[in-house]
């Protein structure tokens, strides 16, 4: 029931990943106990002896147990006020794998996307694109004209599902720049098959980065990342960070159901031009 409920929400790989949870290690472990009867003491004994094997599936898998069980509440399976036995669990911390461009990083970037080689071209729109909206570089490759709106992207299929990305007017720039002659329903079509979208992104980015003196260990995800560090850095809340980037927390999503569109276009203004001041 929890699974066809999200299957307009969520993307099918997130559905699948949520299944093999709940196959693997979720189901064998609790699912004999009915789920009113679920204590926190069932739920710490499994969650421990997960932990002790594989930390960050323990985590993975505890919140996706507290989402089906907020999901029981809102459903009436059980009473809205019912108390979560989840709650007192404390994940496993981990250390943040994000890494942060500073400004000599930046420039070296920008001066490398201001003239690429001919063959990454549309690779270096690409990654300029995903530093001024804090996309992810799947969402930027399949990217098709009909999402680009004159003041937004609607994404059809991201990891949380549909989602509005507020563009800068940078952004839009850019856009404007690759609509002129565009033939591809693709914002970046593959260069031997424009009715498919450009080939990997990241494996380019492995190929770029020694081009640009980046370490090895600064990831393409690394630029969403830097969008989001740089927006608080300038002042943005982690809440309005969040929202530029379309996670969708409970927490966040509340606080932000009143947020003017307004708002949120000059902060995407703010933190595009703090990084295009740096890309030079």
């Amino acid at each position: 029931r929890f699974l066809k409920a999200k299957r307009e929400v969520w993307k099918p790989s997130t559905l699948k990943a949520i299944q093999i949870y709940l196959n693997s290690s979720i189901l064998p472990a609790l699912g004999d106990q009915a789920i009113n009867r679920l204590t926190t003491s069932d739920i710490a004994e499994w969650f421990y002896a997960y932990s002790t094997t594989s930390p960050g599936g323990a985590n993975q898998a505890l919140s996706h147990l507290r989402s089906m069980l907020k999901f029981a509440r809102e459903s009436g399976v059980l009473p809205p006020d019912a108390p979560d036995p989840s709650k007192p669990i404390r994940r496993n911390t981990r250390r943040a794998r994000g890494r942060l461009l500073n400004a000599q990083q930046l420039a070296q970037l920008g001066a490398w996307l201001e003239a690429p080689p001919i063959r990454w071209r549309d690779v270096a729109d690409a990654i300029r694109l995903i530093l001024l909206t804090g996309c992810r570089s799947g969402e930027i490759a399949r990217l098709t004209w009909a999402e680009v709106g004159s003041d937004k992207l609607s994404l059809s299929s991201t990891k949380t599902g549909k989602r509005d990305v507020v563009l800068s007017h940078l952004a839009l720039a850019l856009l404007d720049r690759r609509k002129r002659g565009a033939s591809s329903v693709f914002v970046f079509p593959h260069q031997a098959n424009p009715a498919k979208p450009i080939a990997s992104i990241d494996a380019a980015w492995r190929a770029i980065r020694p081009l640009v003196g980046l370490a090895k260990d600064i990831r393409l995800h690394d630029l969403r990342h830097t969008y989001a560090s740089h927006a608080i850095m300038i002042g943005e809340t982690l809440n309005m960070a969040g929202k530029l980037l379309g996670h969708k927390r409970p927490k966040t999503t509340e606080i932000y159901a009143h947020m003017d569109a307004r708002h949120l276009a000059k902060a995407a203004d703010r933190v595009g031009d703090l990084i295009a001041n740096w890309l030079g």
